[in-house]
C-alpha cells in the first residue's frame, strides 16, 4: 500500500527542485546529471503508508491514510526539521522487516514534499489532497 500527493501542471509549467545530492556524488548524480536542479513538469511523491507516517510525524503532522495536507504547515514543518531526526534503523519482527529510513531519503522527501507545497500555495491552494 501506499499513499501519493501530487499537484497536476500544464505542460508548460516546469518546476526546478533543488537536488539532495551533493558533494562528490554531485558528478554521478542520476537525477540532475550534477547541476544540483531536478527539472520537471509534475509534481508527485509516493511514499508507503509507514514511510508516508514517519515523515509527517517528523514534521509534526499527524496523518491518517487519507485526507488532506496543509501546505503553510508543511512547509513550517520542514523548516523546522532537525537533520537526523527522520533517520530510523532497518528492523526485523519475527516475518516482517521494516527497512530503515537515511537521511538521504528524507532530505529527498523533504525537497519534494516543499516544492508541492509550495507549488499549491502558488496557486492560491492550500489544501493537498492525499491517499
Amino acid at each position: 500500500m501506499s499513499i501519493t500527493i501530487n499537484y497536476d501542471t500544464e505542460v508548460a509549467d516546469i518546476h526546478k527542485i533543488e537536488c539532495a545530492c551533493e558533494g562528490a556524488e554531485r558528478e554521478t548524480c542520476y537525477m540532475c546529471d550534477g547541476t544540483g536542479v531536478v527539472i520537471t513538469n509534475r509534481l508527485e511523491l509516493t511514499m508507503s503508508n509507514a514511510n508516508f507516517r514517519h515523515v509527517m510525524s517528523c514534521l509534526g503532522i499527524d496523518v491518517s491514510y487519507c485526507g488532506d495536507l496543509d501546505a503553510n504547515e508543511l512547509l513550517d514543518g520542514i523548516k523546522n526539521y532537525r537533520t537526523g531526526l527522520g533517520v530510523r534503523e532497518t528492523s526485523i519482527d519475527g516475518n516482517f522487516i521494516s527497512c530503515g529510513v537515511d537521511e538521504e531519503y528524507m532530505s529527498i522527501r523533504l525537497g519534494n514534499i516543499r516544492a508541492i507545497a509550495e507549488a499549491y500555495i502558488a496557486a492560491n491552494q492550500t489544501e493537498i489532497p492525499y491517499c
